[in-house]
């Protein structure tokens, strides 16, 4: 089983993986976990600056739970924290200014 690749500020768990976190409630439950670490050990730098850990996976396509490239691999890439905040901040921006 692979290590969570979320590092914390402190002890205990990372969001994710904390006890009652709230993953499920979203729709992203245990397949998208199980995914999501498969993918991101696969893929162990942000896929835009080259920076290492704490990544997330990032769906290309903005898939949701549900959507049914959701779970497609090829819809996923490995994004720093820093890269993905800024990714999603601009196709925000531009969401409302083309909505």
């Amino acid at each position: 089983m692979p290590l969570c690749p979320n590092i914390v500020d402190g002890p205990g768990r990372c969001a994710e993986h904390r006890r009652g976190a709230a993953s499920g409630a979203s729709g992203y439950g245990a397949k998208w976990a199980k995914l999501r670490a498969r993918f991101i050990a696969q893929h162990p730098v942000c896929e835009l600056c080259g920076s290492p850990r704490p990544l997330d996976a990032h769906h290309v396509d903005h898939a949701r739970p549900g959507d049914p490239t959701f779970y497609r691999w090829d819809n996923l890439q490995a994004l720093c924290r820093s890269c993905h905040r800024k990714l999603t901040e601009a196709e925000k921006k531009r969401a409302r200014l083309t909505g």
